[in-house]
C-alpha cells in the first residue's frame, strides 16, 4: 500500500473548516490540524508534510495596522 499523503491544516476556530480533517480523510489523505501557526511551526519541525492547507483569516496571522 502506498503511502498517504500527509498534510498540515492551519484552521483556528473556523467552523467552516471542521469537515476537512474527514473529507481529506475519506479522500485518502493523513490530516493534522492545528489551530494557530505556533503549533504549525511545531508541528512542522516534528514532522514531514507534503502539503500545508493554511486559512487566510487567522487572528494570530492578521496584518497589524
Amino acid at each position: 500500500m502506498p503511502d498517504l499523503m500527509n498534510i498540515a491544516l492551519l484552521s483556528g476556530q473556523s467552523a467552516h473548516l471542521k469537515a476537512v480533517p474527514e473529507l481529506l480523510a475519506r479522500a485518502g489523505f493523513q490530516c493534522n490540524v492545528f489551530n494557530s501557526s505556533r503549533a504549525l511551526i511545531q508541528g512542522v519541525s516534528l514532522a514531514s508534510y507534503d502539503m500545508l492547507l493554511i486559512h487566510d483569516e487567522l487572528p494570530d496571522t492578521a496584518p497589524s495596522t
